[in-house]
């Protein structure tokens, strides 16, 4: 006869309580690492270009903030979709190395390929830290992605324009334009047409953590075919 422990117990109310706290909208990926930021006209100097995601579909207006939880490891991360892959599911590598270790690419860098993790789209303030100023600062220059964006949608809600005119922040001014009602072109503080375009960004520049061919490579355990209950019980006790 099977006797139910007080350990059966503990275990049955746990895989239940995982099973209640899933989000049902969660999608199996392996993702890996991207070492150089880009953006559909976002700014790198405005956001936290360590904590990007660049997935196959374009970004969408009201859903850009992906946490993603990493099943060997239970470690999870935010991450904000602003630009395209061709098929991957990147990420920033700093965030791709904390989810393998736990920590930044900067203490502890690490080498390898895809790492087996489920995905959600969350709601925006989930990645308020990523964003300076809580908006989706853009180049008043390249505005695409922003007039592509119903009026109504958290882009079109949540924009700022900078007369800055690189992704990497090297060239204009740092200042905050404004797109006049059924304009297509920016009001900046200093005139887009004198020459700002060529004018050099001082101490605004970007840089990338650079992906070392020569650090240790990481090395996690398989964990076969996806498990939803295993997968939700580490997101849960680690959330960060």
């Amino acid at each position: 006869m099977n006797m139910i422990t007080p350990d059966t117990t503990t275990s049955i109310f746990f895989s239940f309580l995982f099973l209640f706290l899933s989000p049902a909208n969660s999608i199996f990926v392996e993702v890996t690492p991207h070492d150089k930021f880009s953006s559909n006209g976002a700014l790198g100097c405005k956001i936290n270009i360590n904590r990007i995601a660049y997935w196959p579909m374009y970004p969408d207006c009201n859903n850009m903030c992906v946490r993603i939880t990493a099943q060997a490891t239970g470690y999870s991360v935010y991450v904000l979709h602003t630009d395209q892959s061709v098929a991957a599911h990147d990420i920033s590598y700093d965030a791709w190395n904390f989810l393998g270790t736990g920590k930044s690419a900067k203490d502890d860098p690490r080498t390898g390929g895809a790492i087996k993790a489920d995905y959600e789209f969350v709601p925006m303030e989930n990645c308020h830290d990523i964003l300076a100023q809580g908006t989706l600062p853009i180049m008043a220059s390249s505005p695409n992605f922003y007039f592509g964006c119903p009026s109504s949608s958290w882009v079109g809600q949540h924009s700022t324009f900078w007369n800055i005119w690189d992704q990497q922040c090297t060239l204009g001014v740092d200042e905050e334009c404004q797109f006049d009602p059924g304009m297509n072109q920016a009001t900046c503080p200093t005139n887009q047409l004198t020459g700002v375009g060529t004018r050099p960004l001082i101490g605004m520049q970007i840089y990338d953590i650079p992906y070392k061919d020569t650090a240790p490579a990481l090395n996690l355990p398989d964990t076969g075919t996806p498990n939803v209950l295993v997968t939700r019980a580490v997101e849960v006790s680690t959330r960060v």
